[in-house]
């Protein structure tokens, strides 16, 4: 299923407006999402399919890399060139491809399979 892009001019557009927040956590926090960003991780996280995704915000770069690992995924995906998206953000530390996704439910650590671990953590601006 091909996902419909729009394609976005203006860092002002008004269905940008929680990317404007992608480096404040607490408001990510306070509203239920978190950012992934790269290419990547935005893949893993399309990969995963644990979280929702709401939506991607890419440069016509990350889109073209993108496009077959992100077909199915039911959200709005914008389009923009990366001026637009650091404008918007006011960063330049996300590789032209973002995504916003919701928080699921803390999960035990019980849950997690043997041998296999992953580790989240908030607020890292360089990794």
């Amino acid at each position: 299923m091909a996902h419909a892009v729009e394609h976005i001019s203006d860092p002002a557009d008004p269905r940008l407006a929680d990317y404007a927040h992608v480096g404040d956590p607490g408001w990510l926090r306070g509203h239920g999402l978190f950012v992934a960003e790269g290419r990547l991780v935005v893949e893993r996280l399309a990969g995963a399919g644990r979280f929702r995704i709401r939506s991607l915000l890419l440069a016509p770069t990350a889109h073209h890399a993108l496009m077959d690992k992100i077909a199915a995924i039911p959200c709005p995906v914008y389009l923009a060139p990366r001026q637009v998206m650091e404008a918007l953000t006011g960063f330049s530390f996300h590789q032209g491809c973002l995504a916003l996704a919701e928080r699921g439910p803390a999960l035990p650590l019980s849950s997690l399979e043997a041998g296999r671990w992953m580790l989240g953590i908030e607020e890292v601006g360089n990794p």
